[in-house]
């Protein structure tokens, strides 16, 4: 999966927390993309998923434990990482 991985982002190198949009429009500037050409896989329904959406970017909700997806319906839900590809 490394030739679709752009970078690895986090608090200390990107200096917010992840949850906000802002986290991600600052990952985007970075990479001097727009948001729309980015995809967040993550498993953190609020902190990954919706605030990644708000800020413009594609999502991909990892649910292992097969949680109840709430009201939003404008991501992908996986439950294995294989099912990245498909």
């Amino acid at each position: 999966m490394s030739q679709f991985i752009s970078g690895y982002f986090c608090k200390s190198n990107i200096g917010l927390s992840k949850g906000s949009s802002a986290f991600y429009q600052r990952i985007t500037n970075k990479l001097g993309v727009e948001p729309s050409q980015l995809t967040m896989v993550g498993d953190s329904l609020e902190k990954d998923v919706i605030s990644a959406i708000e800020a413009g970017l594609n999502a991909v909700w990892f649910n292992p434990r097969s949680l109840e997806k709430e009201s939003h319906s404008n991501f992908r839900t996986i439950s294995q990482l294989h099912e990245l590809s498909i």
